[in-house]
Parts: structure tokens; sequence; C-alpha cells
């Protein structure tokens, strides 16, 4: 449905970041998206879990997920 769109990037948030956040983003960048994640726009139950979500993210061969901050990102 979103590539039937047009929309090639997803930028999950939200307040699960070791189910929600993690999981959109495997499961998007599997899929074919750019995936950008700000790890201040993420949440878990303690750091650890924050942690553990970025690292997750970063260190697969298989799916490509980008790290960044909110500021950073930018709507055109």
């Amino acid at each position: 449905m979103l590539k039937d769109k047009g929309i090639k990037t997803l930028i999950p948030v939200g307040v699960a970041s070791h189910n929600g956040v993690l999981f959109t983003s495997v499961s998007a960048a599997l899929r074919g998206f750019d995936v950008v994640v700000p790890v201040d726009g993420m949440a878990g139950n303690n750091a650890y879990e924050d942690q553990l979500t970025a690292y997750t993210l970063t260190s697969s061969i298989v799916y490509k997920v980008t790290l960044t901050s909110i500021d950073m990102i930018k709507f055109q």
C-alpha cells in the first residue's frame, strides 16, 4: 500500500523501542524501504532497551537502517 502511493522512506518513532520501533524498522527495511530512525524519537522502559534497539538496527548485514536525531530530519 505504501509503495503504491510512492512512499520510499519510513521514519518509525514511538514509546516501545524494543518492540514497535525495532520490528517496524526491520520489517520495512526488509521490504525495500529506506528506514531512518531518530534515536531521540523512541523510548523504552529503560535506557538499555533504547541502546539495544539502536545497536540491533545498525549491526545487521541483512538490512540497512539509518540512525539520526529528530533535528536532522527535513521533509520535502
